[in-house]
């Protein structure tokens, strides 16, 4: 959950540019609200849960 909500950072995974990168400019900030919140949390189970579909690493024991 932690690394979905990471994808929701201003500007980020990455943290802000310095002031002369041009990418500063591309950026539009969205600052999670109280009235945004459940839009982001909802958006970030679903992701949970995609990612959860994937089974990467799951070790299944085979019957012998």
């Amino acid at each position: 959950m932690n690394n979905v909500l990471d994808l929701s950072r201003p500007f980020g995974l990455k943290g802000k540019p310095f002031p002369w990168k041009e990418e500063i400019k591309h950026f539009k900030i969205k600052p999670i609200t109280e009235e945004n919140y459940e839009d982001v949390l909802e958006m970030a189970k679903e992701k949970v849960l995609e990612w959860a579909s994937y089974q990467c690493g799951l070790l299944v024991e085979k019957d012998e």
